[in-house]
């Protein structure tokens, strides 16, 4: 499934990390308002993806990734979204094969 994260406690999890991570100004309120669309470009700029400024479950994933590198400072985050990061987009990478499973 491809397209933008809806869910209000995953756009949350994403705000949390982009508060963090990216800029300040950003509310952890559930809602994508313009300073979480600009954060989510600076975020996507930064690792070479296009600008949409959209929480794409790729950008979501990338984000999940970005809070895993400083455990100590995102352990609650990290409780909060370890159980939703699925490969859901069209732009995975790879698959799991039923070998794998």
């Amino acid at each position: 499934m491809s397209g933008t994260i809806k869910d209000f406690e995953k756009v949350k999890n994403a705000q949390r990390v982009l508060h963090e991570k990216v800029s300040k100004f950003v509310k952890v309120n559930g809602v994508v308002d313009d300073w979480t669309k600009g954060a989510i470009e600076a975020f996507e700029f930064k690792n070479g993806l296009p600008m949409t400024g959209e929480l794409s479950y790729r950008v979501y994933r990338m984000l999940v990734d970005e809070a895993k590198d400083e455990p100590e400072e995102t352990e609650e985050l990290l409780d909060d979204i370890e159980d939703d990061v699925v490969i859901e987009d069209d732009d995975a990478d790879w698959e799991e094969s039923e070998d794998d499973a």
